[in-house]
């Protein structure tokens, strides 16, 4: 408070007090947070630090996979916060342990870890329950995939992720030049040349996991290619064969 000129007045305290906490609506904001997160952390710990070094990595991540992320978000418009409570989780987590350690040793660095965050993202199995007391704007994000205030649509015929629960599916017929090789990991797929999957249709691309892995969830953006390989044209199998050669390295 003020006193003898010096200090704030009551009214800063309470204009300070009313700022508001804007949480991120999209993966842009998210990665700019991301960065504030960062920048705070280079100043109290230094550029160096733990969580600096693991927070610029996850940005570099982020920005890799930007459109598995933003597809995610197109799913579900609370998805950034929902990332950024996970990551600030973890960081909350390391602090508590670094405060009650007696000795360097006693922290567990690998709590801060966020490649298996990432991974979940890419396998669509990301999940995090926000706290009752949060509250996410409902406008669409601007800066998801379809451009500005609008959501990826599914086809007729697959249920839209606001009218049915998430569930997995089973490709029981897939084309075996797809499946995965003996040894094969299907991280290697997951976001690699999303640009060289063949569209399906003008709204989605031929599904990743759907075709190679043989399973995937039903609320995928790419539901709609989501059929036994039957259904699947002759062009659509090449463009995607040359995909997989190309993600494979052959």
């Amino acid at each position: 408070m003020s006193k003898d000129g010096r200090g704030k007045s009551w009214d800063k305290v309470q204009s300070l007090m009313k700022q508001a906490v804007r949480t991120p609506m999209s993966v842009q904001e998210l990665l700019t947070q991301l960065s504030y997160l960062r920048g705070a952390s280079c100043i109290f710990f230094g550029t160096g630090s733990l969580i600096s070094d693991r927070i610029s990595s996850l940005e570099s991540a982020i920005e890799n996979h930007k459109l598995s992320f933003e597809l995610q978000t197109s799913n579900d418009n609370s998805f950034p916060t929902k990332f950024l409570y996970a990551i600030d989780t973890k960081v909350q987590r390391l602090l508590l342990q670094c405060k009650e350690a007696r000795a360097r040793d006693e922290v567990n660095d690998r709590i801060i870890e966020f490649d298996h965050l990432v991974s979940m993202v890419l396998d669509q199995t990301f999940h995090m329950q926000l706290p009752l007391c949060s509250h996410v704007p409902t406008d669409t994000p601007e800066h998801v995939a379809g451009g500005p205030n609008k959501r990826l649509k599914i086809s007729a015929g697959h249920p839209s992720p606001e009218s049915a629960p998430r569930s997995m599916v089973t490709n029981n017929s897939q084309f075996d030049a797809f499946k995965l090789k003996d040894g094969e990991d299907w991280k290697t797929f997951c976001g690699a040349s999303v640009n060289d999957r063949p569209m399906w249709n003008d709204q989605c691309r031929m599904c990743a996991r759907w075709h190679i892995k043989g399973n995937c969830f039903s609320d995928c953006p790419h539901a709609a290619s989501h059929v036994p390989h039957e259904k699947v044209s002759t062009e659509k199998e090449r463009s995607f064969q040359k995909y997989v050669k190309k993600v494979r390295g052959d």
